[in-house]
């Protein structure tokens, strides 16, 4: 939810870090899509805006990262 925050290396820090974060970041930063269609608009407006990469949430179900790859990869 913060700029960075994926490279801090301190467990402790990382957890202080998430206690900042505030009911509006999460509004602001956290996108939930009903359809693959829904979800490669919102990835291309942030290819629009210069956004190099984006992280897909899956924990470790081989179903969705399959679904991903043929709905979301086959269209970049």
């Amino acid at each position: 939810m913060r700029k960075d925050s994926w490279s801090i290396p301190n467990p402790v820090a990382v957890e202080e870090e998430g206690r900042r974060v505030t009911v509006d970041d999460v509004r602001r930063n956290l996108h939930l899509c009903r359809t693959w269609n829904d979800l490669t608009k919102l990835i291309e407006a942030y290819e629009k805006v210069g956004a190099r990469a984006v992280a897909l949430v899956t924990g470790p179900s081989k179903k969705l990262i399959r679904e991903i790859a043929e709905n979301v990869l086959s269209v970049f």
